[in-house]
């Protein structure tokens, strides 16, 4: 299987939330694992306790056909100044 390349994106967030990011950063690599943490690394920790919440697998089992149809991906790029 061939292992897909990162790709980067933009996120448009808050300052208490990126404070937060920062903080949680820091405490995995300084206190809690001592080794380096990425950001990619803290997002995909966060997004699979969130996965596991949800009960994601079930639920994308159930939409799947939905979520292809609608695609999913948000748009790239800005929005037109015309509209």
């Amino acid at each position: 299987m061939k292992k897909k390349k990162a790709q980067s994106f933009t996120l448009t967030i808050k300052p208490e939330v990126i404070q937060l990011f920062n903080e949680i950063q820091w405490l995995k690599t300084y206190v809690i694992d001592k080794q380096r943490q990425t950001r990619g690394d803290i997002l995909h920790e966060a997004l699979s306790d969130l996965a596991v919440k949800i009960n994601h697998a079930k639920l994308i089992k159930t939409h799947s056909e939905e979520m292809e149809k609608s695609g999913i991906a948000p748009d790239v790029g800005r929005k037109s100044i015309k509209g």
